[in-house]
């Protein structure tokens, strides 16, 4: 108990705050230390930033260090807020505040700061670490600060989080390459933790990547250029089916669930005559909220209650059996006027041609049958 009690009277001299949080994914508790100033009854606190700098935290404000003077000893702090003018002095140890200058009219305090901001650099760290998903961890975080009705209100929601930790998440792997040419695939990037090969076949100039093991050539995922044309996808085909002879698998899948990209469906069914093609039912409906956006309609369709469900009940006719789409599309079209008009024209002409009905309708469509082939786009 003697060393129990000398640790906690350095933590308090020191002024060093320690956070536990429950690593589910490496089934263990980690330790987080965060060092404080005092100040009378302010706290001059300080969080790791993105790019790995210590922001002050100052009465519910945070500050970006911009200059030392070592001339008068003292270190000048901005606020973080932008269009704030608003400065701090501190000492040069940043353990006292020698003055601030004003903020703008519009520059919130926010008890919280240091809290929040605590917060988005724990993110940080856990997905430089943790090789689980993004959201995964995100979700472990917050339900882990949610025990907690002091904290749970003020942890940083998924939009503030997001860019920052796909950002620290990204910086664990080397940089793309300027040119596909130049790229280098590693031994671990083309081979499963078990050792199984799963590059399957690249082209001479990196064009064509395909990534599959020998059993999971009954459940394939293309990733393409989204500037492929038909000869690239029938090359794609042609090698899967040598690859397949090689392995002695039989390539005959019941279903192909893809785009609407027009150089893929030809090619499919070309090579493929006896299987059905299915539209993803996804990209249908960004297709359809990209019109959306194009008619500038999304000023109107956030707030407008009667637009959002009209627009929703269009893409929901995919639900529909065949037969009955187009009745159901003049049931909805009746009334409409201005943009959300324009926007039906749209629909009937780029989705409700008689042969375009069956690509998008997932009526009574089965959910991940181990016969279909996922075929999705890369920028």
């Amino acid at each position: 108990m003697e060393g129990v009690a000398v640790a906690k009277n350095y933590l308090h001299q020191y002024n060093i705050t320690i956070t536990v949080y429950w690593n589910a994914g490496k089934m263990q508790y980690i330790m987080c230390f965060y060092r404080t100033a005092t100040e009378g009854n302010d706290k001059i606190q300080f969080v790791s930033t993105q790019r790995n700098q210590q922001n002050l935290v100052y009465r519910g404000q945070c500050y970006t260090l911009k200059r030392i003077n070592r001339n008068d000893k003292s270190r000048c702090y901005y606020c973080g807020m932008r269009g704030c003018h608003g400065k701090l002095y501190t000492n040069l140890d940043a353990t006292q505040v020698i003055r601030t200058c004003d903020h703008a009219n519009g520059c919130r305090v926010d008890p919280h700061t240091f809290y929040h901001h605590q917060q988005l650099g724990e993110l940080r760290r856990l997905v430089s670490e943790d090789p689980r998903l993004v959201m995964e961890i995100y979700n472990e975080l917050k339900s882990n600060a949610s025990t907690s009705l002091d904290t749970a209100a003020y942890f940083p929601s998924w939009d503030q989080a997001r860019n920052t930790m796909y950002y620290s998440r990204d910086k664990r792997y080397p940089r793309l390459p300027a040119r596909r040419q130049d790229l280098r695939l590693t031994a671990e990037q083309t081979t499963t933790k078990s050792g199984a090969q799963f590059l399957m076949y690249h082209s001479p100039t990196n064009d064509i990547l395909i990534f599959v093991t020998g059993a999971g050539m009954g459940r394939l995922r293309l990733s393409h250029p989204g500037t492929s044309n038909l000869p690239t996808y029938s090359r794609i085909i042609e090698v899967l089916h040598s690859k397949a002879e090689e392995l002695g698998v039989q390539l005959d899948p019941a279903k192909f669930v893809c785009d609407f990209e027009t150089a893929l469906m030809p090619a499919i069914q070309g090579n493929f005559p006896n299987t059905r093609v299915q539209g993803c039912f996804f990209h249908f409906c960004q297709a359809v909220l990209r019109q959306v956006g194009r008619l500038d309609l999304r000023t109107d369709y956030i707030p407008n209650q009667e637009i959002r469900k009209k627009v929703k009940m269009l893409m929901a006719l995919a639900f529909l059996p065949v037969n009955l789409v187009p009745s159901g599309f003049e049931i909805l079209n009746v009334g409409t006027s201005g943009q959300v008009e324009a926007l039906f024209q749209y629909y009937q002409r780029e989705w409700l041609p008689t042969t375009k009905i069956p690509l998008w309708n997932v009526h009574g469509v089965a959910l991940g049958p181990t016969t279909i082939w996922k075929v999705g786009t890369a920028a």
